[in-house]
């Protein structure tokens, strides 16, 4: 009786266990499928251009914001820093730096286009038809207005190694309260950076 019960439990419990694994491993699969996580930097589709852009919140001092335009044989279009004196919450500084980059899309004159920041919160937002509970949800609408405007804009999450000429120009330095642009001829800094992703693209 005793060897019975605990055979029944082991089996409990390897049934509970099978089913647990099966339901991760279809987790991670649908996850994989819907929403696949860049790890290096990956040319736009025939015609389009990529804004890549990211924040960096100096702490004592305010936030900083790069962007970064490619075309889709991963040629260099503009890049461009700015400086402001507010330190913002991650956040906002985030969806501040997609705002600069729809800025100089908007300037370059392309309207179609995918958006990459390595803030997935951000971009989880930007998706979103509904209203989002970030602190930054009036600036998330403006943003959605301002693409819908534009034209064709896709919004792309990718991990921090294949946003790194973005990165940098973020940390650049350059006047409080002004910004610095780049016209077909990229900054040193972010040379190295750039022919490495070229390459792997």
């Amino acid at each position: 009786m005793f060897n019975r019960r605990k055979a029944e439990e082991w089996e409990v419990v390897g049934k509970a266990r099978s089913y647990w694994e099966e339901f991760s491993l279809y987790h991670r699969q649908e996850k994989s499928e819907r929403e696949p996580d860049l790890v290096t930097w990956r040319r736009p589709p025939p015609g389009w251009v990529k804004v890549n852009v990211d924040a960096a919140v100096l702490k004592g001092e305010g936030t900083g914001m790069g962007m970064i335009i490619r075309d889709s044989e991963g040629v260099f279009l503009r890049a461009a820093v700015r400086r402001e004196r507010k330190c913002w919450p991650p956040e906002i500084a985030e969806i501040k730096a997609v705002e600069f980059g729809l800025k100089h899309l908007e300037m370059s004159g392309h309207r179609q286009a995918v958006v990459e920041t390595d803030c997935q919160q951000v971009v989880h937002a930007l998706r979103s038809k509904s209203q989002t509970r970030l602190e930054a949800g009036p600036l998330i609408s403006e943003m959605q207005a301002t693409a819908q405007r534009l034209g064709s804009i896709r919004w792309d999450f990718v991990k921090r190694n294949g946003n790194e000429p973005a990165h940098t120009m973020a940390h650049t330095r350059c006047n409080w309260e002004e910004e610095e642009c780049w016209d077909t001829r990229p900054p040193i800094v972010i040379l190295n950076s750039l022919e490495k992703e070229a390459r792997a693209s």
